[in-house]
Formats: structure tokens, sequence, C-alpha cells
């Protein structure tokens, strides 16, 4: 560092000098003095350790208070109106119903519907079920040259990573493979390709990534930016690949969106809205699944010393033989990490390979929707009713129904099926502790005790599972709440939501949430 007018050697100058010269005229510090001083030093922190000791010492263990005696109390206590709010609460040993209310009326469940996706998925399926992805060639390899096409060929793998793309790169150049003088297609051929799980939501959130037979990464990257020295902004994305690029937006974008999608057919562009922050950072939705994750394969392939050509859209031929290979963890691996942490690219990727297992072929999402519906309505007679509505497999969409009647009996079907040493309940959410009831709950006398989905989107809430009671029962319930004529002004309003409308509908789930937390805390106590 250096100070501005100063040119002596030192980059403090003479003026410091002159103060160390002060400083070494003062009394020396307090070890270099008298001993007296030290049992005065000594006494003054024994008084402070002992008043902070006396703090330590004072904590009492936690008391549970127990707000409310009963379900009225519960409701006594907040502003949602009869037909909001219902719940079903029923002892699978004795078939005893213990609580009720509204509990065949159909709600909104948002991502409780991934429960009926996994327990459909792992049945149709099998646990053991693992995705595949394969890098395969036609030609042949001679002096490190792959004179011939290289195919890399997905079939859903909702966990696929850039370390997995690596090690199959890695594959290649222990083949001593430098160079593809062919053609490299990605395949994805397999499963339905979209550019978004559900047009009614934002476009630019991660939640409502694209879907494709090949996804990375749970198909999402991230876009920085900050001002640069010429006084424009200056944006950079991780990771940079060319079949994403970045611009500036003639107009804010609709809602509170800070970046909008402009489709194209040879490149995916991003544009910023003209009233973003001067610098940020931003995860944004991959669109074109498929030629990203090539995109990035390739990208990684030349870092590791291989000449590689663009990726094109290709189907790989019968003949064709295998490179390198990546397996996916277990399917019922999956389906834990997709309940705990409610991924959704994850879900739909899960449903259309069950329902093309049903099938035997490639459909739509809305179509293996219905194939799964129909699947579940054969399976649980309770889902047969008209009222019951699977239009995805994630919950993100608010066309979805589900009574807690319904969702209870899809628990107990889980517990008839699986009797062996995996449990359904083992793959939930713990209350205080894992996935999306971590930060929920986190009391002695409830943490623990609560193994459930939760699922929310604005004007709408939901949690089901499991419930172990003090007295040592284990319960199967199901809460939703839901507003539906205020989600209904929201779906409206979807390009012209203001933050105002965005915080009205946060505090709106959070009192929802607050509510199915005193139900639960309830029953736990009671029964």
């Amino acid at each position: 560092m250096e100070v501005e007018g100063n040119n002596s050697p030192h980059p403090w100058g003479t003026s410091l000098r002159g103060q160390l010269a002060t400083v070494q005229k003062r009394d020396p510090p307090y070890w270099g003095r008298p001993s007296r001083i030290l049992p005065a030093a000594f006494i003054a922190w024994l008084l402070a350790f002992s008043s902070v000791w006396a703090g330590v010492t004072g904590i009492k263990d936690y008391q549970p208070s127990i707000r409310h005696r009963h379900e009225g109390d519960v409701f006594a206590s907040y502003a949602f109106t009869k037909d909001q709010v219902g719940y079903f609460l029923y002892d699978p040993k004795t078939k005893a119903v213990r609580a009720k209310r509204n509990p065949g009326k159909s709600f909104i469940p948002a991502s409780v519907t991934k429960i009926l996706t996994t327990l459909a998925a792992l049945e149709i399926l099998g646990h053991q079920y693992r995705f595949q992805t394969q890098v395969k060639y036609r030609g042949g390899l001679t002096r490190g040259e792959l004179h011939g096409d290289v195919y890399l060929k997905g079939t859903g793998d909702p966990q696929l990573s850039s370390s997995d793309l690596m090690r199959m790169v890695q594959v290649l150049a222990s083949r001593g493979v430098t160079a593809i003088r062919g053609k490299f297609f990605y395949d994805e051929s397999e499963l339905f390709q979209a550019p978004e799980l559900d047009e009614g939501f934002e476009s630019d959130g991660t939640w409502n990534s694209g879907i494709s037979a090949l996804s990375t990464e749970f198909n999402r990257f991230a876009i920085h930016w900050r001002p640069s020295t010429s006084g424009m902004v200056e944006a950079f994305l991780t990771p940079s690949l060319p079949s994403v690029r970045i611009g500036l937006a003639d107009e804010p974008p609709p809602g509170t969106s800070t970046f909008a999608y402009e489709p194209s057919e040879d490149e995916t562009v991003w544009r910023f809205s003209p009233n973003a922050a001067t610098s940020g950072t931003q995860y944004l939705p991959v669109r074109d699944a498929g030629r990203y994750t090539a995109s990035l394969f390739a990208k990684l392939a030349r870092m590791s010393g291989i000449d590689i050509p663009e990726p094109e859209r290709g189907t790989t031929p019968q003949d064709a033989q295998l490179l390198a290979l990546h397996e996916s963890p277990t399917l019922l691996e999956l389906c834990k990490g997709l309940l705990e942490y409610s991924n959704n690219l994850t879900a739909e990727l899960i449903m259309l390979t069950a329902a093309k297992k049903v099938k035997g072929k490639t459909q739509s999402l809305e179509a293996a929707a219905e194939t799964m519906k129909a699947w579940l309505q054969r399976q649980i007679p309770a889902l047969q009713k008209a009222d019951f509505q699977y239009w995805n497999g994630s919950g993100l969409t608010a066309r979805n129904r589900l009574s807690p009647v319904q969702t209870v009996a899809a628990l107990s079907y889980a517990d008839r099926r699986w009797r062996g040493e995996t449990r359904y309940i083992s793959l939930l959410p713990i209350s205080g502790w894992t996935g999306t009831l971590r930060r929920r709950m986190i009391e002695p006398d409830t943490a623990f005790r609560i193994w459930a989905k939760t699922g929310s989107i604005s004007y709408a809430n939901a949690i089901a599972g499991y419930l172990n009671t003090e007295s040592g029962q284990t319960l199967l319930f199901a809460i939703f709440v839901n507003d539906m004529q205020r989600r209904e002004d929201f779906d409206a309003r979807r390009d012209r939501h203001t933050p105002t409308d965005i915080r009205a509908a946060q505090r709106w789930n959070r009192t929802a949430r607050a509510i199915e937390e005193d139900l639960l805390r309830l029953w736990i106590a009671k029964y």
C-alpha cells in the first residue's frame, strides 16, 4: 500500500518511525511489570469467567409447551375457513380413524404428488433399477484417431453429473482416443424432450427446467454479472458453453423475473432485465437439455486433449459398439433423494421411464401422466374417484387433485407391499433433521417424530407421511391447506406478479405451514 504524496522509502514515512520511538518509551506490558499486578488481573479474569459460567449453568432443559389440546383450539388460532383445510389421521394397526376434517375433499397436493410417483415407479421398474448413459461408436481407431461417428446416449439418469461425464471422457482417453474424425451425435430419443416442465410457471426458475433423456446437473447453470472497468456490465456463464448466450432485453421481463428466455433453433438466449442489479449470481434452467449435456461432454473432452466436433442431435445405430458406460444409483436411492429434496426434474424423468415400461413406448409428459394415473387407480381403489387428478409426476402444477383419504390410502398401499427390510417410511424426510423437514419441528418433542413429504406452491401447502406419537404408535396422516380462489387469482396474474404479490403468497404459505405443525404437535402428544 502507498500513501499519496509520500516519497519516503518506508511506505508510512517518517511519522511512523516517530510513533514507534514514542511507543518504545512507554511502560512495558503487564507481564514485564512487578508481580503485584498479576493477582489483580487474575481476580478480574476469574470474576468475568464465573459470571459467564453462571449464565451457562443457568440453562434449563427444554420444556414442551402444549399450545392446543383439541383440533378446535388449533383452528381458533388461524383465519382459515372451514373448507380450506383438510386432514386425515389413521391408525393402520387398528384401522381406526383418529382425526379427520374434509377427508374426502380434493386439494392441490403440490409436491406430495411425488409420493404417488415414487410408489408407482418403484413397483413398475423395481427397487434396483438403474439408468444408463452410454458412449458408443461406429468406425475404427487408428493411432489415436477414431475414424467414424460417436454417440452419447441417455436413458433419463436424473443425477447425471459433470463428474460422471468426465469419467466417461477419461475412459476414452485411457483407450488412446485423441481425436474423433467423424461426427459427434447426442441421442435423447429414449424419453420425451421439452424445454420446460410446466409452462404455467416462471421461465427463469430452476425448478421448471427443460427435460431430456440426457440431463446433467439437474439441468441448471449459473450466470454471474458485475461492473466492468469500461462502465458496462460484464457477464459470464458457469459452465460456459457455445449453445447458451447472454443478451440485454429491451424491456423488463413480465412479473418479477430478472431474465427472459428467448427460444432459438441454434442456441438458447437469456436476456437481462434492464432493471437488474449491477452485480449478482443466479442459477437459470437449461432449456435444450440434450444439446447442453452433449456440449458439456465435448468441452470436458477437449480439456482432456481429445479433439471432438460440436454435437448434433441423432439416433444411435443398433450396431454401434460400446466405448464407455455410466450407471446411476439404484431407483430406491434416487427416490430417497427425490423425496428428501423434492427435485421436480427427477420426478418427471422417473415418471416418464415408468410409463414407458407400462406402455412399451415413449410418451409425452401429459400422456405419461395419464398412463401412471391409470396404473395407480388399478392398484389403489381410493384413487378411482373422478376428483383424483394426476397431470404430472412432480406436483409442479395447480391442476393435480388429491384428498387426505386418498393420500393415506397410497401410504397404506406402500406399507402392505413393502414388508421387507426397506419400508417406505425410511425414504421420507425426517422432522428437524433431513431434506425439506430439516429446519421444521426441530424441538425435542417433534424432531424425528414426523417422517413425511412436504408440498408447496403459492396458496397450496401440504404434508403427508408417518407420525410417531409419544405413546409409541405410528400413525399415517395427510394435511392439506389450500386457498383455491387466491390460487386462481395468482395464476391469472402470472405475467404481472409484483414483489408485493410474491410476499403475500409467501406469508400465506408460512401460515399454512404453522397450522400443519400445530396439528402435528397436538397429535404427537394426544395419541
